[in-house]
C-alpha cells in the first residue's frame, strides 16, 4: 500500500484509529474488484485499504505486465472453450467478450450511482442460457487446491457475483485458466513484444507462442445467484465504505500488518521489526 503525497492522516494512540481527512474526497462506486475489499473478503487488500482507494488516496501500482497478458489470453481460451462446450451439448449460445476499455468511465454500469464493474464475458442467448463469465487465470500449482480441493478464492467469486447481480442474471459461471511454467514463460517473453497489455491483439500472440485453449487446463463452476444475499453483501460493503468516511477514522484493526507497517513508517512511529536508525542528539 502507498499513500499518494500529501495525504494528511495522524495517529490517535488511545483509541487506535488513524484520522484522515475525507472532506474533500471524490468517492468512487464500490466496482466489483472493490466489493470483497470492503466486506473484508480480500486476503491481500483490508477494508482499511478498501476505503482509502476508493477515496483516491492510494497510488495506483500496477502488476507485473505479463500478469495482464496471461489474463487476456485466459479470456480469449475462456471464451471459446465455452463456445465449443455449449456446442457439443447442441446449444448455439451468443456471447460478448468484454474489457474496461470498451466503456466510459471503465464502467458497464454507468446508471448505478453504487456499485460498478466490467464483466469478462456475457452470454445473452438463448435466454435460458444468459450469465456472466468472470475469468481468472492461474498457475497449474494452484489446480488441486482450487479445483480437486474445491476452494474456490472467495474474492474471485464474490467479484463475479456483484457483477451477476449487476447484469440481472442469476448464473455465473467462473473460469479458471491454468497455465503450466513452461507456457508462462512463453508469455513472459513475448510479453516484452507488446507495446500495450490492456490492448493489443491475443489471437496473433497466441499463434506466435504455438498455445490455444486445447493446451492449458481449463476449469468451470456454476454459481447461482441469490439476489437478495448478493445485494445484502454489496449493501454492507458500501455501507462500510461510507461509514468510515462519514467517521473520518479508521480503526487500526481494519488494516492489515503490512499495511500499518506503511502507516507507521509515514507517522515516524517506530515499529519492534524496525533497526534503530535515529541519530543520537549532539551536545552542541
Amino acid at each position: 500500500m502507498k499513500l499518494k503525497d500529501g495525504i494528511y492522516f495522524e495517529f490517535d494512540s488511545e483509541t487506535r484509529n488513524y484520522k484522515f481527512d475525507f472532506s474533500n474526497a471524490k468517492v468512487k462506486k464500490v466496482t466489483s474488484r472493490a466489493f470483497p475489499i470492503l466486506l473484508g473478503k480480500n486476503q491481500y487488500n483490508s477494508i482499511g485499504y478498501g476505503v482509502l482507494e476508493r477515496c483516491g488516496f492510494i497510488d495506483f501500482e500496477p502488476i507485473e505486465k505479463w500478469y495482464t497478458v496471461r489474463g487476456a489470453i485466459a479470456e480469449q481460451f475462456a471464451y471459446d472453450y465455452i463456445l465449443e462446450t455449449y456446442k457439443k451439448y447442441g446449444i448455439d449460445i451468443k456471447m460478448k467478450a468484454m474489457t474496461p476499455q470498451m466503456f466510459k468511465g471503465y464502467d458497464a454500469f454507468p446508471n448505478n450511482e453504487k456499485f460498478g464493474g466490467v464483466p469478462d464475458i456475457g452470454i445473452s442467448e438463448p435466454k435460458d442460457q444468459r450469465a456472466v463469465i468472470e475469468v481468472k487465470s492461474k498457475n497449474i500449482k494452484k489446480y488441486d487446491e482450487l479445483i480437486n480441493n474445491t476452494l474456490y478464492p472467495i474474492e474471485e467469486v464474490l467479484q463475479g457475483k456483484q457483477l451477476a447481480y449487476l447484469s440481472k442474471t442469476n448464473k455465473l459461471l467462473m473460469v479458471w485458466v491454468f497455465f503450466t511454467d513452461k507456457q508462462e514463460n512463453l508469455i513472459k517473453e513475448v510479453t516484452n513484444k507488446i507495446k500495450n497489455a490492456d490492448d493489443f491483439d491475443v489471437s496473433a500472440v497466441t499463434k506466435h507462442i504455438g498455445l490455444s485453449y486445447q493446451d492449458v487446463k481449463i476449469a468451470v463452476v456454476k454459481f447461482n445467484i441469490n439476489e437478495k444475499e448478493t445485494l445484502e453483501k454489496m449493501e454492507t460493503a458500501y455501507n462500510n465504505l461510507h461509514t468510515f468516511i462519514e467517521l473520518g477514522k479508521i480503526d487500526e484493526k481494519y488494516f492489515y500488518d503490512t499495511e500499518l507497517l506503511e502507516l507507521k513508517r509515514l507517522l515516524g512511529i517506530k515499529t519492534v521489526d524496525d533497526p534503530d536508525t535515529t541519530i543520537p542528539p549532539l551536545p552542541f
